[in-house]
């Protein structure tokens, strides 16, 4: 699923001034849609990151985890379409994710015994 299908809350898990609205514009320079401005977590300290998703968006969360690798995953059941990420201190930015496209049916011709074929 491209990014810009994808939309994100960011949280700052970290407590760190900042953080929340730096995260917010790595993901959005990599093409990823943000749901608001970056909110503070309940919870402050957190080092690493967390993707919060629900279960039914499974095929989504493939690219986000392409493009925070080190980020850690938490299901949250009936969360809905827009995915949770919870920047840790340890936030090193986002990666681009390049979609590779379906591709096309080759039109290969196909040949049977009842064919005729001369050469």
């Amino acid at each position: 699923v491209p990014p810009g299908k994808i939309t994100i809350q960011v949280f700052n898990g970290a407590g760190i001034n900042g953080l929340g609205a730096k995260t917010a514009n790595d993901l959005a320079r990599v093409g990823f849609g943000m749901a608001g401005p970056a909110k503070n977590s309940d919870v402050t300290g957190q080092e690493g990151t967390v993707i919060k998703y629900d279960p039914k968006n499974a095929k989504q969360l493939k690219t986000l985890q392409a493009a925070m690798p080190d980020a850690t995953i938490e299901a949250v059941p009936n969360l809905g379409k827009t995915f949770q990420v919870v920047a840790g201190s340890k936030w090193s930015g986002a990666s681009r994710v390049t979609i590779a496209s379906a591709k096309p049916k080759s039109s290969v011709p196909t040949t049977s015994a009842a064919d005729t074929t001369c050469t």
